[in-house]
């Protein structure tokens, strides 16, 4: 498994721009707990019950077809997606479904992942997606572009997408 300070290295041109790669690293280690598991693939996933979240790098501005946020423009840098996975197969399946750019469509966070990239993922076993929207809230400069984005059943979080306004476009997706 690679180290999360590996994530933006690739591609990147100046010492800025490294740094700001860096500081993202440390982002996603200070959410790794002993409990918690951060994968870069979707091999070597538990398939225990538990929440998640996603790393995913969008190269591109991202034109959003789901009727609520009809024409809405995600534009090019990081997002953060909070998810669950209840059902058969836990976290190894989901997660590992996350990871593939070839999919059919089924969830919010789809119409993100099939556009951009899963570079990395942070598992909890047993946890609550809510509780780690919560922690990327309250520790980070995160912010929700499209309120209700993956949240639709739920009335605790404004959104389970969050976008790193830190991250430039040019440094994560180049």
């Amino acid at each position: 498994m690679r180290s999360p300070d590996t994530f933006c290295i690739n591609g990147i041109k100046d010492r800025i721009a490294w740094k700001a790669c860096q500081l993202n690293a440390l982002m996603m280690k200070r959410l790794l707990y002993a409990d918690r598991l951060l994968v870069t693939g979707p091999q070597d996933i538990p398939a225990e019950k538990g929440a998640y979240i996603l790393q995913i790098d969008l190269p591109t501005p991202r034109i959003v077809s789901i009727k609520k946020f009809a024409g809405e423009v995600l534009p090019p840098g990081r997002y953060y997606y909070c998810g669950s996975a209840n059902g058969g197969g836990g976290m190894a399946a989901r997660v590992a479904r996350h990871f593939k750019a070839d999919k059919p469509v089924r969830w919010h966070v789809d119409h993100l992942t099939v556009g951009g990239t899963v570079t990395a993922a942070l598992l909890v076993p047993g946890g609550s997606e809510c509780d780690l929207v919560d922690e990327l809230v309250q520790a980070y400069g995160v912010i929700a572009p499209l309120s209700g984005f993956g949240a639709s059943d739920c009335r605790r979080c404004v959104s389970h997408m969050f976008r790193n306004v830190a991250i430039a476009a040019n440094v994560c997706c180049n």
